[in-house]
Order: structure tokens, then sequence, then C-alpha cells
């Protein structure tokens, strides 16, 4: 029996949930409209109404890109590999479902906030990472047994809150998960963390085929299924690989729409006023970093977008140069 190679296992990981997340994508389209699961596209003048939840779709091909390199890499990957990715998948499918139930109950949000530190419990069942972590300023420092029951969930919950917060674009949020996704995949292949590398192409995979229909105009929204989930899995695959000191900085962005989120005590969002032209206003007060964007000149969607997905790449290649090729 020939086993297959760790590259095959990756290829088709990523194939899988390519596939079945650009196959999924459509249904959802065709049926959201249909059972009344859609929501008016803010930045337009005309307000169409937008299919949402299609992260349903990213969730789905997540999972089958991540359970078919658990059951074509059986006897290939150790035993103890294949229980932190399915202490992995058991995460991003409890997130997958408090997303869904935020999207379909519009829950408060004291009570939606702290639901994602819930969905962290398997991945700390399993004792995934390592109880030393690299942090900024601070070096090594060992967090014991206050790691799986403390910055795991710190970690899968904050991730979550974070990307849903910087969303609300055509093609913003599958944008930037792409892109964190791609930059977490480099780091994973080199230092040879093989689950955080299966998570993260899984995840690239499925990202690449939603944002065909994401993309400006966007045919279909993620929803807080899809930004929850999104988060979430970045936080698996920095987790389980190691590779904490790259996902923070990976995050710099959203800890400044964090800061301007505060100052509006998070009522604020991130559309823009919609003008004649195309181009997007922000509003007088600017509660959020795609406003600071759209102040610097007369933008349109997609341009914000493109902007905010290479301030993101210029953070992910910093973020490489200094936590993996310095």
């Amino acid at each position: 029996m020939v086993l297959p190679s760790l590259n095959e296992i990756i290829l088709l990981s990523f194939l899988v949930a390519f596939l079945a997340a650009f196959s999924a994508t459509p249904f959802i389209i065709r049926n959201s409209k249909r059972v009344g699961l859609a929501g008016k596209d803010q930045n337009k003048l005309s307000k169409p109404l937008v299919p949402e939840m299609g992260g349903i779709a990213i969730v789905f091909g997540l999972s089958l890109g991540l359970l078919s390199s658990i059951a074509f890499g059986y006897n290939s990957l150790p035993f103890e590999k294949i229980v932190v990715l399915l202490g992995a998948l058991a995460t991003i499918l409890l997130m997958g479902l408090i997303g869904t139930i935020d999207d379909l109950y519009a829950l408060k949000r004291r009570v939606k906030a702290p639901l994602p530190f819930l969905s962290a419990i398997p991945l700390s069942a399993v004792r995934a990472g390592t109880r030393v972590m690299n942090l900024p300023f601070l070096g090594s420092v060992n967090f014991g047994s206050w790691y799986p029951l403390l910055v795991v969930p710190l970690g899968v919950g904050g991730a979550s809150n974070a990307f849903n917060m910087l969303a609300g674009l055509n093609g913003l949020e599958a944008g930037m998960g792409i892109v964190m996704a791609l930059a977490i995949a480099l780091a994973a292949f080199s230092s040879n963390a093989v689950e955080a590398l299966l998570v993260a192409v899984s995840l690239l995979g499925a990202l690449l085929a939603f944002f065909y229909y994401n993309r400006y105009p966007a045919r279909v929204f993620p929803g807080d299924v899809g930004t929850y989930t999104i988060g979430a899995t970045i936080a698996c695959a920095v987790i389980i690989g190691n590779l904490e000191l790259l996902g923070f900085l990976l995050f710099l962005p959203y800890f400044l729409e964090l800061i301007f989120k505060l100052k509006s005590r998070f009522l604020a969002q991130s559309f823009g006023i919609p003008q004649k032209d195309g181009t997007l206003k922000p509003p007088e007060r600017k509660n959020s970093l795609t406003h600071h964007v759209m102040a610097l000149r007369p933008l349109k969607e997609y341009q914000v977008v493109a902007l905010l997905l290479l301030l993101e790449s210029m953070v992910a290649i910093f973020a490489l140069w200094f936590t993996v090729y310095s």
C-alpha cells in the first residue's frame, strides 16, 4: 500500500474545500431570498437585497477539506495530529453554529459577544498548542495549565469577535481572510506545522471559492456565520501551529478597528455613505478603519476594499519576515 505524501494531502484538502464551497454558494444564493434571508447592501444607493448567510458555504467547504485530509491521510499522519485536527474541526463547527443562530435570531450584543469563547472547548479539550508562547515585548512566557483554560478561549473568541467588527463591504471579509490564511500556510509550511498547514489551506480554498461570489458587486454576504468562522479558523491554525505571534501581528488592523469602535461603544458600522458617482463618503464621525480609508479621497467600494487588502498584505509580509524569515 502506497501512502499519500503530505503534498498530496495538502492539495486534496485545498481542492475539496474550494470545490465544495464553490458549488454550495450558488445553492445558498438561490434559496436565501426565497426564504427571506436577504439584507440590504448599505453601500449602494439603490440598497439592493443580497442573500445573507453565505458563510455556510465557507463552513461546508472548510469542513469537507479538513475531513478529506483526515480521511486521506489517516495512515500517513500521526494519530495525535489527527486528534488535534478533529478538535479544531469541532471548534470551527461550533462557531459556525453560533454564527448561524446569531444570523437567524439577531442576538443582543451582551449575549452573542461571549458565545464565541465557548466554541474553544473542543480545542482546549485536546490540549492543542504548546504552553510556551513568544509574546511581543515579553519574550517566551510559559502559561502552564492556564494555556488551555484561558489562552485558547481568549484566542478563539477574540479572533472571532475581531473579524466580525471589520466587515460590511463587498469582498472585504473573504479577502482579508485569504491574505491571513495564505500567510499562516506559508509560516506553517516553513515550520513544518502540519496541522496548522492543513487548516490554513482548507480555509484558503473555501475563501477563494466564496470570494468569487462575494467580490464587488456582491451576489452574497458571509453573514455572522462567515465572519465568526473565519476568525475562529485563523485562531485554530495559529494555536495548533504555535504561531501565536504571527497571528497577533496579522490582527494589527483589527486592533485599530477595536480602538475606533470603542469610541462609539461598538454601535458604529463600517458602512460608508453612497454617492451618485459610485463613491463612498465617510460619516461625520469616523468610527471604523473603513471610514478613514474613505476619507483619503473619493473612492468606490471596491477601491476601499483593495486598499484594506493591500494594508493587510503589507502587515502579513512584515509578520512573516518578523516571525519566520528574519
